[in-house]
């Protein structure tokens, strides 16, 4: 770490090029909800700017908020909830999962029981000890816990809703 001192702030300058320094996991695993959402948000836009385009609208935006002429707006409003519709009506969380333990499950399937295991000492989330492996041993109990149950809101009805998006 390098303290670094401005007018306004003081902080640490990590590097991150230095293989000894361990990841910060509980920030890790703070940051992904956000980041996770941030990337529907991002995603929503950006189908919602490909879908005006091919509707001929034209489309600003900063951050989360969206602007076209005013003779477009309701075409806009129409484009931004089917798009919203489209992207959320799969199950976004479950799909989620499923392609994190596929991308980061143990290499051989085997999980606590790969004789490359390696628990570590104190670590929820362990790294797989066969060489060459990077995978994550996913044992921790929060990940074996089932799914929870989708709602029966029919996502659908945001076509039709008075406020939508502010």
């Amino acid at each position: 770490k390098k303290p670094i001192r401005t007018i306004l702030q003081s902080m640490s300058l990590v590097d991150d090029a230095d293989p000894d320094q361990p990841a910060d996991v509980r920030r890790q695993v703070m940051a992904l909800p956000p980041n996770y959402v941030h990337s529907l948000d991002s995603s929503h836009m950006l189908m919602t700017a490909s879908a005006c385009r091919r509707a001929g609208i034209a489309f600003a935006a900063v951050h989360d908020s969206y602007w076209s002429h005013a003779c477009d707006v309701d075409a806009m409003n129409a484009i931004l909830r089917n798009q919203f519709v489209d992207l959320h009506r799969p199950n976004l969380l479950q799909r989620l999962r499923d392609e994190w333990l596929e991308r980061y499950a143990c290499c051989r399937g085997e999980g606590a029981a790969c004789a490359e295991y390696d628990p570590g000492p104190d670590s929820a989330y362990k790294q797989c000890a066969q060489p060459g492996c990077k995978r994550v041993r996913w044992d921790a109990p929060a990940v074996r816990l089932p799914m929870p149950a989708r709602g029966e809101l029919d996502i659908g009805v945001v076509r039709d809703s008075t406020y939508f998006f502010a």
